[in-house]
């Protein structure tokens, strides 16, 4: 193969793959985008959903109590460090303080009702708020059920969510895995149609080859044809030659002749102008030098070595009529 084929080769197998890949990039970039936006259409949906907002409000209410129970806590800490008063932490909600004395009288602090106040209570008082403080932790008991029960709807509706996002997962593989096969089955389409076109060109090429070989063969027997009718050419051409020659040969018998006869005319001619010559005599007209001859008043140019040149004319009266 020549390098211009190889270069036709290379241009078309190029400008395929870029074709291709054109075509295949093109269709992934317009599903990735349509994912995308179909992503965030379900994120503002999702989080202007009632339940998002329920669960957001009750956040924050949350928040805003637990606030408070620390503002009370740091108040109530104050004023018992105002007061020597140690503090020992049993439960989260209900405080309790004892004096460093074990036998002095107990302060309780209800931080439920955020009221700061120290009560000197006696054994039966004592009694009265131990039954308080068991209804305030059956109600707290009630309170962490209803908080776990919240909390449980709030796992089962995450848990809803993330199998919807599973499905929505599984439905994009699954999308993904048609487009790859698709794509697949194109680049097999494309391979076997390169295929083809390769073989095309491979029986192009055959058939050039053969057409070659054919016009050779035709040129070779043309070339024979050629050299025989060249030798005959040449043949006939020695004749014509000889036969040439034989007429140059004769042609210069008779040019011989013919200058033999000439150089006998030339003789006499010479003879006729040297006498035609004694004749002549130098004459001068207008400062310029002239020969004459004095027979037939012809005039001859005068050369500067006073040689005799061509004829001019006659002179009559004078003058010199150009001939």
């Amino acid at each position: 193969m020549d390098n211009s084929e190889l270069n036709i080769l290379i241009s078309k197998l190029s400008h395929d793959f870029t074709s291709s890949l054109k075509n295949n990039l093109t269709i992934f970039v317009e599903k990735n985008n349509s994912n995308n936006e179909i992503i965030k259409n379900l994120k503002s949906l999702l989080f202007k959903l009632p339940e998002y907002n329920e669960l957001n409000n009750n956040y924050k209410n949350l928040q805003d109590e637990y606030n408070k129970l620390l503002k009370n806590y740091n108040l109530f800490k104050e004023e018992s460090n105002k007061d020597n008063i140690s503090l020992i932490v049993k439960n989260i909600d209900n405080i309790k303080l004892e004096n460093e004395n074990e036998n002095e009288n107990v302060k309780v602090i209800d931080l439920n009702k955020a009221k700061n106040k120290v009560i000197k209570e006696s054994e039966e008082e004592s009694e009265e708020e131990e039954s308080e403080e068991e209804e305030s932790e059956e109600e707290e008991s009630e309170e962490q059920e209803q908080e776990q029960e919240q909390e449980q709807e709030q796992e089962q509706e995450q848990e809803q969510e993330q199998e919807q996002e599973q499905e929505q997962e599984q439905e994009e593989q699954e999308e993904q895995e048609q487009e790859q096969e698709e794509q697949e089955q194109e680049q097999e389409e494309q391979e076997q149609e390169e295929q083809e076109q390769e073989q095309e060109e491979q029986e192009q090429e055959q058939e050039q080859e053969q057409e070659q070989e054919q016009e050779e063969q035709e040129q070779e027997q043309e070339e024979q044809e050629q050299e025989q009718e060249q030798e005959e050419q040449e043949s006939e051409q020695e004749q014509e030659q000889e036969e040439e020659e034989e007429e140059e040969e004769e042609e210069q018998d008779e040019q011989e002749e013919e200058d033999e006869e000439q150089d006998e005319q030339e003789e006499e001619e010479e003879e006729e102008e040297e006498e035609e010559e004694e004749e002549l005599v130098l004459i001068t007209i207008n400062e310029k030098n002239y020969y004459k001859n004095e027979l037939n008043n012809n005039i001859y140019e005068c050369l500067n070595n006073e040689d005799i040149g061509d004829y001019l004319g006659k002179i009559i009266n004078g003058k010199i009529h150009c001939k």
